[in-house]
């Protein structure tokens, strides 16, 4: 039958013009090789690579191939970089514009839409796409605040205007940042049934708010003992709400843990 043929032509077509669109969202000379910015060809792009995002979502529908659900997820991606691109976007949204997709694609998976439809293959495929973006977009923020972190007050103040603005402004931004991805992270969590995954979405909620508690320390300009007073309180807020919620769903077995959490908190 001619259905396995039209489908790699369809396949080899596509790949053909990933190549040339490639070509001409870097620009390649033999002199320079530069993205573009802010240009008509961004958002060409971005419409482009969201319709190879759809082909690939309906090839993976109707061929049941995991391989294009990867490759569906990576030129979504795509359209969000240009599309970024285009609107000529501060750093810090591409970050969230990345974690925000894989916990789309997160909820797609708890929702089921794929078992539904008897793909099991698809609704892994899914699922491990959904963790990477997602994960992607935890240490792309967790290394934008290190970085941040350890620069100068002079140089962050280049990074609000060209010629030079407050230095607060990129640390504000990366405290909501994060703010965001810690909701986002306990949100997957919750969603999450695997236990590792669980496990890790923990973890990145944790990592996430010591970064928080470093972006404060860095807008801070209180002395250390008041920064120890304001640091203690909001630990011992925390420890108290963990152990209040656990012994409110405890057991007739006490547990160690949350009589610890109580008393430190």
């Amino acid at each position: 039958t001619p259905e396995r043929p039209l489908v790699w032509a369809a396949h080899g077509a596509t790949a053909v013009m990933l190549v040339c669109s490639l070509y001409a969202a870097l620009r390649i000379t033999p002199e320079v090789i530069g993205a573009t910015h802010g240009d008509r060809l961004n958002l060409l792009l971005a419409l482009y690579c969201l319709e190879t995002s759809v082909f690939y979502g309906v090839a993976a529908f109707l061929r049941r191939r995991n391989w294009s659900i990867y490759l569906a997820a990576v030129m979504l991606c795509g359209a969000i970089w240009q599309a970024l691109i285009y609107f000529d976007t501060p750093d810090e949204y591409y970050t969230l514009a990345f974690a925000l997709t894989g916990f789309a694609l997160l909820i797609v998976y708890r929702l089921g839409l794929f078992e539904k439809w008897e793909m099991a293959g698809l609704e892994q495929a899914t699922f491990q796409s959904a963790n990477a973006l997602t994960t992607l977009g935890f240490v792309s923020g967790a290394l934008l605040s290190l970085s941040r972190y350890f620069l100068s007050n002079a140089k962050l103040a280049l990074l609000d205007k060209p010629e030079g603005g407050d230095w607060h402004y990129p640390i504000r931004m990366l405290l909501y940042l994060l703010v965001v991805l810690s909701v986002i992270s306990l949100l997957s969590a919750w969603f999450v049934q695997h236990p590792v995954w669980r496990r890790l979405y923990l973890v990145l909620s944790i990592v996430n708010g010591l970064l928080v508690v470093m972006m404060v320390h860095k807008l801070s300009e209180l002395n250390p003992g008041q920064k120890l007073e304001v640091f203690t309180i909001v630990v011992g807020l925390i420890l108290l709400g963990i152990g209040y919620v656990g012994w409110y769903r405890e057991t007739e077995r006490a547990s160690d843990l949350i009589s610890f959490a109580l008393f430190l908190g």
